[in-house]
């Protein structure tokens, strides 16, 4: 079991500040075993839950000895993309295939290595949450109005005015998710001024996961301008499991900023 060999010592796996995973001193026992890293680290994070250390401090196993060695600023990250990898997901639902590699480009996207690194842009979200909220809340005034001061109360000017406004905030919003955010799963913007939107799409009984990706200048010129797509199969086994690795390697070999950043990355990891 690789758990057995990483308690041994044997193995010692590093999660790095630039992301990605390192195994010090046995990455060939991993090759000649056909073991995945991806599913290795998976299995060992979720056991080290609790041993994890704070940056640049060694931790020492008091059950093993075994050197377990974490940044803080990515630990949370990759613990919380490992433990969707341990999770099944059903694989005849487009819904939820989507959803989870959805969920995976936040974590990614925001831990790459500086200054690639993007800081999500809520601002589209937080308007939906607004307009959505408005309206839920002038639907359970008109809906109290009517329950204590009776029907007569409904039809008073401003009780007609709100329930307009009701179905202007419904339409706007509507028109918001649809034509505004269009499937878009992640806005974000670099320190540099750069910006990136990308949209996900699928459609129900396909296996196809597609990617619209646009990524413009500091100045608002468009650098790139894409749409990309693979199987499913790519990255989740046929148990319906979720494995990042393959993810992340498929997203950074289209999109151009983040091949930079993996380049960076494996220069850093050795």
């Amino acid at each position: 079991m690789i758990e057995d060999e990483i308690n041994r010592g044997l193995i010692t796996i590093v999660v790095s500040a630039g992301g990605g995973w390192k195994v010090e001193g046995a990455k060939e026992r991993l090759r000649r075993r056909g073991l995945s890293l991806a599913r290795a680290s998976s299995s060992f994070l979720q056991r080290a839950t609790p041993h994890l250390c704070p940056i640049n401090k060694v931790h020492k196993s008091s059950s093993h000895d075994t050197t377990l060695c974490y940044l803080r600023r990515s630990s949370l990250i990759y613990l919380t993309t490992a433990l969707m990898a341990s999770n099944k997901v059903p694989v005849y639902s487009t819904n939820d295939l989507k959803s989870t590699s959805d969920d995976a480009l936040l974590p990614y996207l925001t831990n790459l290595p500086a200054p690639y690194a993007f800081t999500p842009d809520h601002s589209k979200s937080n308007i939906r949450f607004v307009v959505g909220y408005s309206a839920v809340a002038i639907a359970g005034f008109t809906f109290y109005a009517d329950r204590t001061l009776g029907w007569e109360a409904t039809t008073s000017p401003w009780i007609i005015a709100a329930v307009a406004t009701y179905f202007i905030l419904n339409t706007f919003l509507t028109y918001w998710i649809w034509a505004v955010e269009a499937g878009e799963v992640y806005s974000g913007k670099r320190k540099t001024g750069e910006t990136i939107s990308v949209s996900s799409s699928a459609q129900k009984f396909s296996s196809i996961y597609k990617l619209h990706v646009v990524y413009k200048s500091a100045a608002g010129k468009v650098l790139q301008d894409k749409r990309y797509e693979a199987p499913f199969t790519t990255w989740f086994s046929a148990e319906g499991i979720f494995h990042p690795e393959p993810f992340r390697s498929w997203v950074a070999s289209e999109i151009d900023v983040l091949r930079l950043a993996a380049k960076q990355t494996e220069k850093k990891s050795g």
